[in-house]
């Protein structure tokens, strides 16, 4: 189902209840049409708008980041559009900061991208960029350090097209 009216029409959309994707899994058409979601505000880590992508986001900007600091104890994907991607994400853009750091001895390999976490085997990301300042800084027994980038933090056999990324400051230790 479509959320545009036709043209002439005077039909009024309501929202009655908060959308919440972070917990299921994205099969539809999220189309952004141009406009800017702000996720500064959702707690970090795991600030995303979807958290596993089977459908299609696109025409987005998204801003965000987060500091994190304390304990993990498991591996994670982060980014603002998806954490995981098997679908497509086209004509997006990501800005913001995102900086981890872990306290402890777990082993924590976290993967962090501006759009997208994890790009996976039937995942496509096309036309999109990010600008985007990351810093990891793990705790002793991370064993591996982190797989950081403006666009996708890491590409498991998915396909990435026309697409470029700034980072700034970006480092793991």
């Amino acid at each position: 189902a479509s959320w545009q009216p036709r043209a002439g029409s005077d039909t009024l959309y309501v929202r009655r209840a908060d959308i919440d994707l972070t917990e299921a899994d994205f099969q539809g058409v999220l189309d952004g049409n141009g406009y800017t979601i702000d996720l500064s505000d959702v707690p970090a880590p795991r600030q995303t708008l979807i958290r596993a992508n089977f459908g299609t986001i696109r025409n987005l900007r998204l801003v965000g980041g987060y500091d994190a600091y304390g304990d993990y104890y498991e591996d994670w994907a982060d980014g603002l559009a998806t954490d995981q991607n098997w679908g497509l994400v086209e004509n997006c853009s990501a800005e913001g900061t995102f900086h981890v750091t872990t306290d402890g001895s777990y082993r924590v390999h976290p993967t962090i991208g501006g759009l997208v976490g994890t790009n996976y085997d039937t995942g496509v990301i096309q036309n999109c960029y990010g600008i985007v300042d990351i810093m990891a800084t793990l705790g002793s027994g991370s064993g591996g350090g982190a797989n950081l980038g403006a666009v996708l933090g890491q590409n498991y056999a998915g396909t990435v097209i026309n697409c470029y990324g700034v980072v700034t400051n970006g480092y793991s230790t």
